[in-house]
């Protein structure tokens, strides 16, 4: 097998796992434009401060973006988007120990560049 062959292989898989887990959650989970809803929702999310001062009691804030719960549903909504980069990497090195050692650097460098 050709690494194109692979490759094409590969992606074709992931689109027919894809499609399975959209055709499971139509069937038996929520209704995907609930989900999307709930996404919209999420990425204008709101929220409102409150705190008790004893002489004027409950004082609330205007509202206020919401940064924590729009940053988790932007992280939510890429990957369902499949749109996030992979977090694991798995490295098969056949050969020279020395090119191994040079891989793992690379692999350990891409990952404080991300940082």
């Amino acid at each position: 097998m050709n690494k194109d062959s692979g490759k094409e292989i590969g992606l074709q898989a992931a689109k027919e796992v894809r499609d399975e887990v959209i055709k499971i959650l139509t069937d038996k989970g929520p209704a995907f434009d609930k989900v999307l809803l709930r996404l919209r929702q999420g990425l204008n999310a709101k929220e409102i401060k409150a705190h008790y001062d004893k002489d004027e009691g409950w004082q609330y804030s205007k509202p206020l973006i919401a940064h924590n719960i729009r940053l988790r549903t932007t992280q939510v909504a890429l990957n369902l988007y499949d749109a996030m980069p992979s977090e694991k990497h798995d490295v098969t090195v056949r050969g020279n120990p020395m090119q191994a050692m040079a891989q793992a650097k690379l692999i350990e460098k891409r990952k404080k560049t991300k940082e």
